[in-house]
């Protein structure tokens, strides 16, 4: 994140301050209070392990008391809805597989998992759903015999 710099040289910005508010100072429990690290201010979350995004402001106040509010900002941090996307492997077979009675019902498709955007997030499991979101599953007795 670059450093807020005021255009006169008398008034430098001072204190940086975290907020979840564009207007107000609510402090954000889930951030550190950033820190400045080779000319930039850097914000981090308390735990790193932890997926998810953070949207915060900051307050900036100039030495004599003047203050500013800037942002929204986003932190993505990890693997989520909104830094990652997945997409079908090009080879996966999304259309239907002709098969009769009696063959067999093993290698009908080969599930390959899709590919994403960001390498450190690796696919960890894959779970047939139906369209709906349900978890699909049929049962045929008494079938009768194809021509």
């Amino acid at each position: 994140m670059t450093l807020y710099y005021n255009a006169t040289a008398a008034c430098p910005v001072n204190n940086w301050q975290l907020t979840t508010q564009a207007a107000s100072l609510v402090s954000p429990s889930n951030l550190v209070s950033p820190v400045t690290e080779n000319g930039a201010l850097n914000v981090k979350p308390t735990d790193p392990a932890i997926h998810a995004l953070y949207t915060f402001y900051l307050k900036l106040t100039a030495l004599g008391g003047s203050v500013a509010y800037h942002g929204p900002f986003r932190l993505d941090v990890g693997c989520t809805t909104t830094s990652v996307t997945f997409a079908d492997d090009e080879n996966f077979v999304t259309t239907g597989v002709p098969k009769w009675v009696g063959d067999p019902g093993t290698a009908v498709y080969t599930l390959l998992p899709p590919s994403s955007t960001l390498p450190y997030c690796t696919v960890t499991s894959n779970i047939v759903v139906a369209a709906d979101g349900s978890t699909p599953h049929t049962k045929i007795n008494n079938c009768a015999s194809q021509p």
